[in-house]
């Protein structure tokens, strides 16, 4: 039969997705939730066809992000401090007509040695704290982790009329650390800390997930930092 030359599918790619003709390669990003549904894929060419089916889903996705950041230190004193803003952004959705989630709590973990840095204070994202008329949610609770680390647990509204729409990064909480003298000390060098996601922190483990629409879902897609150190 020989190479194809020209490629179809029915039915209709879920919108944001495009299949080239020519080469069959299938492409871009959705726009909207949609339940798995078969799609059969046709290849041709002047000699006859062949076709095979293929299932797309397409779901909601979530992402927890911290953004890496540059901190000055002080040489003679090892001194520094810098203020980390925690975020939730669901990454599918609708371009032109917004499908996006209500998020009603949160939950997760962040881990860090403590021997370089710690958490002096925690205090409620932006994103949260007009919620319930500026009090912030009704349960906000942040937790130090044995060996390093952070857990949190947030609930917006126990009678759930406060919900977050998180159509871009939301700050969901906004952390001061500051470093431990001793690493620091004396380095004219500068150092790189890594701060990441973990759901296995606190006992039972605080894992990284939130509620939305009513429902459990675990984030899949976590951006953990690293914090560089300057002097």
């Amino acid at each position: 039969m020989g190479s194809a030359d020209n490629y179809s599918v029915i039915p209709i790619l879920p919108p944001g997705i495009v299949m080239n003709a020519t080469t069959g390669i299938i492409t871009g990003a959705p726009l909207f939730e949609q339940p798995n549904n078969q799609y059969t894929i046709t290849a041709s060419n002047p000699f006859g066809s062949a076709s095979t089916t293929i299932v797309i889903g397409v779901g909601t996705g979530f992402q927890y992000a911290m953004p890496p950041l540059t901190v000055p230190y002080n040489i003679v004193t090892g001194a520094a401090t810098f203020v980390l803003p925690l975020t939730v952004e669901e990454i599918v959705g609708s371009v032109t007509n917004p499908m996006f989630s209500e998020i009603h709590g949160i939950s997760a973990g962040i881990f860090f040695d403590p021997q370089m840095i710690d958490v002096v204070s925690v205090s409620v994202g932006s994103a949260l704290a007009p919620m319930n008329g500026f009090q912030g949610p009704d349960f906000y609770l942040s937790t130090p982790a044995a060996g390093g680390g952070r857990t949190f647990g947030i609930i917006f509204s126990f009678s759930q009329s406060e919900i977050l729409v998180a159509s871009s990064a939301s700050e969901w909480a906004s952390v001061t650390f500051q470093s431990n003298p001793s690493f620091l000390q004396g380095d004219p060098d500068g150092e790189s800390v890594p701060i990441v996601w973990d759901g296995t922190l606190g006992n039972p483990p605080v894992e990284n997930v939130l509620v939305h629409d009513l429902q459990l879902e675990a984030v899949p897609d976590l951006i953990d930092t690293v914090i560089n150190f300057v002097p």
